[in-house]
Parts: C-alpha cells; structure tokens; sequence
C-alpha cells in the first residue's frame, strides 16, 4: 500500500477497512446474520438461492471492489 503512494494514516485507514471486510465477512459466513428475523426475510441466509462456488466468487468480488475504492488509480 505505501508503494500505491498512500500516506501511513492511508495505509492504516486500508489495513482496517480491509481487516474489517474480512473478518465481517466470515462471520457472516459462519454464523449468518445478528438478531432474530422472521424466515420470510429476503436477506436471511436460507432464503438466498446457492450459486456454485458463491462465498469465493462474491469474497474476491468485494475484495476487488473494496481495493479500487481504498487505492489510488
């Protein structure tokens, strides 16, 4: 990150956007979502239909998105 030009305050802002990703993230893919909501919710993991290899397609997705956003071009 210090190579893409940005400043240490930058570097530590990206350290823990990305850290706070990831770990969101698997929690979210281990535990599923905070709270009690109704089965009928959208969002609620069951009610999501599965895609092939979905959690490492979608991760890198972010993850690429998250990067562009946080680096300078």
């Amino acid at each position: 990150m210090h190579t893409s030009g940005l400043s240490d305050e930058r570097v530590l802002d990206a350290f823990h956007t990305l850290e706070s990703f990831t770990l969101g993230y698997a929690w979210l893919e281990v535990g599923g979502f905070v709270g009690e909501l109704p089965e009928s919710a959208p969002f609620v993991r069951s009610n999501v239909p599965p895609r092939a290899a979905d959690g490492r397609e979608r991760y890198d997705r972010c993850l690429r998105a998250l990067l562009a956003a946080l680096l300078p071009a």
